[in-house]
């Protein structure tokens, strides 16, 4: 099977990368080959189709988020988070191909907590918003939010935990989470390529127990052996991005941190 891969270089598409190689012809399409924000659409529909044939697979990791691209135009993404997922979809649709797309927990804003997929998007910035208008009904959609850990760029929380070794950080007491690590999330998208279980629509991907993220900066610290002092911070604002539904993830957060650890991600 050929799997035409978008996003390879970012945190998660590298773990996604690196679990399906060696099972499955993975064609990482890179920026220099199509630029998702400047080339056109048509040169998008002929690389796919240079590659792929009926019932082969397309999976998107790629996205703009604010942590790295926070100067970015409106337009920016809404071409890369909403019309691309989108066309992808078409061409997905338009050839019989199976297409998995990743979206975020931050379509909502954290006041309620504990959404199902049917709660209502109430992201009030352009990132949640673009990624709110980018999930296309007949694809197979996964709702989630990723920790992990990253070769280059290195602005994921892990990093930045990492980063500040034998020092002192704030962790926020009254912050809310239940996501994954991007290596649990790459093993469940193999699960589903090797299974042929893919589904139509969205689907919550969330670990068994929630943490605070003072609790995550905690595991990291220890797992990572980084001997840093964490000071308990209460946040003016409670934010509680958790999702629920039907239970996937059997490894608690703790667990899978160590697996990451344990990884060895190229």
């Amino acid at each position: 099977m050929n799997i035409v891969l978008f996003g390879s270089t970012g945190m998660l598409g590298r773990y996604v990368y690196n679990i399906l190689k060696d099972e499955y012809n993975v064609i990482c399409i890179k920026r220099n080959e199509f630029d998702i924000e400047n080339d056109n659409w048509s040169k998008l529909y002929y690389i796919i189709e240079s590659n792929l044939k009926e019932n082969d697979v397309i999976i998107n990791c790629a996205g703009i988020i604010p942590q790295k691209y926070e100067h970015d135009s409106y337009k920016t993404y809404i071409r890369i988070n909403t019309l691309f997922p989108h066309k992808l979809n078409e061409i997905s649709k338009k050839n019989n191909y199976k297409f998995l797309h990743i979206t975020t927990d931050c379509v909502y804003d954290g006041l309620k907590g504990n959404y199902s997929v049917n709660d209502t998007h109430t992201a009030k910035n352009i990132y949640g918003i673009s990624k709110s208008q980018g999930e296309p009904e007949e694809a197979t959609i996964i709702r989630t939010s990723i920790i992990g850990e990253e070769l280059t760029g290195k602005k994921s929380l892990i990093e930045w935990v990492k980063s500040n070794k034998n020092g002192k950080i704030k962790g926020y007491t009254n912050h809310y989470w239940n996501g994954v690590t991007c290596l649990t999330l790459a093993n469940l998208i193999k699960n589903t390529i090797d299974s042929n279980d893919f589904w139509l629509g969205v689907r919550h991907i969330f670990s068994p127990n929630i943490v605070t993220k003072y609790e995550l900066c905690c595991y990291i610290n220890e797992i990572y052996d980084l001997n840093i002092n964490i000071e308990k911070y209460e946040d003016t604002i409670s934010k509680n991005m958790t999702l629920c539904g039907k239970k996937t993830i059997e490894n608690s957060i703790r667990e899978q941190l160590i697996l990451v650890l344990n990884f060895k991600l190229e």
